[in-house]
């Protein structure tokens, strides 16, 4: 998926572009108990499960890694982008150049496993038997539901109970998350922090995106206040969609979904992150019609559903 960030001149010439991009950022803020704990774990050779609600931070905490462990050969795997006759095994010997000098997997192999509830059994069951044999050192998987409800046993026995849940951020947190954008520049007031933070519900995702949709629309003011942040908010029309995997109340497991196509779960991501139509085709490339066409597909399969307030 390519994300483009729109350029924009501001008053405020060291902030020329849009620092609020909701793209994952290693740059996480308020979570170093959960940092330690996950190097801890793949240090140990461990599977991990990292999860949280929607916008919580769980990609970007994995992009962290990423960039962070030196020590270990990481590769980042979106469930939601994988083929049907995906291979690791191909995955990582081309990921590679010197499986074809040594024919041997690199060392220190850890896998992230992003957007897990997209996770098919034939992939689950990869990992588990190539971390068995000790081709994979360690496995991270994130996903929002907490039963792992598409896993097998077998796979979450392995797990145990080397759970990461992310929560909200405190007030402090989402003020410094904003401030950390801005690079400490005072560009909205006090009030209007407070309101974005509380419009967002503390989760970092909405701070950006509520964020980004306020400083677009006053992009030429020196200092946007609190009665622009409602003006702004009040003004946007959403796009909402259901819970892509909806929970059995009862079992706690995950509704089987139908097979959806790749164009079908990157709009279905572009919605999660508050994206409008317009964006979602500006976004990938696809033309405004064949977006509409397949949110009329997705709707008619009950998965998403269209709201504006």
């Amino acid at each position: 998926m390519k994300h483009n960030i729109e350029l924009i001149t501001h008053n405020n010439p060291n902030l020329e572009e849009n620092p609020f991009s909701i793209k994952s950022n290693p740059y996480v803020v308020g979570l170093e108990r959960e940092k330690k704990l996950l190097l801890q774990y793949i240090k140990n050779n461990d599977i991990c499960f990292l999860t949280g609600h929607l916008g919580t931070g769980k990609s970007s905490l994995l992009l962290w890694i990423k960039n962070n462990l030196n020590s270990h050969n990481v590769f980042y795997i979106d469930a939601a982008d994988v083929e049907k006759n995906f291979s690791i095994k191909e995955f990582l010997k081309n990921s590679k150049k010197w499986f074809d000098i040594f024919r041997t997997y690199p060392r220190n192999i850890v896998v992230l496993l992003d957007e897990s509830q997209d996770c098919d059994y034939n992939l689950q069951k990869a990992l588990k038997l190539h971390w068995d044999h000790g081709h994979i050192k360690s496995i991270v998987i994130t996903q929002i539901n907490q039963n792992l409800g598409n896993f097998s046993p077998s796979f979450k026995d392995r797990i145990g109970k080397r759970i990461i849940k992310l929560d909200k951020l405190n007030k402090l947190d989402a003020i410094n998350l904003i401030n950390l954008r801005l690079r400490n520049k005072k560009l909205f007031d006090e009030k209007a922090i407070e309101k974005i933070i509380e419009i967002a519900d503390y989760i970092p995702r909405k701070i950006l995106e509520f964020c980004e949709l306020v400083y677009l629309k006053n992009k030429d003011k020196k200092k946007i206040e609190l009665v622009d942040v409602k003006k702004t908010l009040r003004e946007k029309n959403r796009t909402k969609i259901k819970k892509r995997n909806q929970v059995n109340e009862e079992s706690g497991e995950i509704k089987k979904m139908p097979r959806l196509t790749l164009p079908q779960k990157k709009i279905i991501k572009s919605l999660d992150k508050g994206k409008t139509i317009e964006e979602i085709s500006k976004d990938l490339e696809i033309p405004l019609e064949k977006v509409k066409e397949e949110l009329n597909n997705l709707q008619d399969l009950d998965i998403v559903e269209f709201k504006t307030k």
